[in-house]
């Protein structure tokens, strides 16, 4: 029996296939790196406001009410974790699904285009609420610093946390969406087939055969 060539099947959608896993992997890894350096810097700037300068007097809760509305990453966490999470299932059910269709598609057991409809509706999904997530970014923090010789306060402001590998990741969540439409839509129709056009036996021979047998 002729070995089949796995490669020689669907080569273009298994390649693209294969290139789009890869991103959605490095999408999620620097999704979850971004949670951490969000999470990190929760307990930063609650630090940072309160080595502010504060009017003489002032008790610790005082200053701790004081500055509860600049700590916007912490009062955005509830929903940075609601929308980090959908974002982060999306990814892995996209992820899982190409997984399973790459297995199929070496085994020649399927075209694969089931797994790549889930990816493609995940994906999209997964860009709207990218989208929402990267608009909801945390401002910047300011603390006060009180003058007792001038008697007023003066504002000191750190910058927003940075948001860069949540950018990235969605560039690459996209162009995941790009590729996925291209291996649906381009690349979904068999080029050199070898199941489908491997040699068979001509029929008509078995055919004479089995009257050959039959008419003994």
């Amino acid at each position: 029996m002729k070995k089949i060539n796995f490669l020689s099947n669907y080569k273009k959608r298994k390649i693209i296939i294969f290139l789009i896993s890869l991103f959605i992997f490095i999408s999620i890894t620097l999704l979850v790196l971004q949670t951490v350096d969000y999470i990190l810097r929760i307990p930063f700037e609650k630090e940072w406001a309160l080595g502010g300068v504060f009017k003489s007097g002032i008790t610790e809760a005082e200053k701790l009410k004081t500055i509860e509305k600049q700590l916007h990453s912490q009062n955005l966490l509830k929903f940075y974790s609601i929308l980090m999470s959908i974002l982060l299932a999306l990814l892995m059910i996209s992820f899982i699904s190409l997984i399973v269709g790459q297995i199929k598609l070496y085994a020649n057991k399927s075209n694969s285009n089931i797994e790549l409809k889930i990816s493609i509706f995940a994906l999209s999904t997964a860009l709207l609420f990218g989208f929402v997530f990267l608009s909801m970014q945390p401002i910047d923090v300011t603390r006060t610093i009180y003058s007792e010789e001038l008697k007023f306060n003066i504002t000191d402001i750190l910058e927003r946390i940075s948001y860069t590998k949540g950018f990235v990741a969605y560039a690459l969540i996209l162009v995941s969406f790009i590729l996925n439409l291209s291996a649906k839509k381009k690349f979904g129709f068999i080029t050199n087939d070898v199941i489908i056009n491997k040699e068979f036996k001509d029929t008509k021979f078995i055919e004479e055969e089995i009257n050959a047998i039959l008419n003994k």
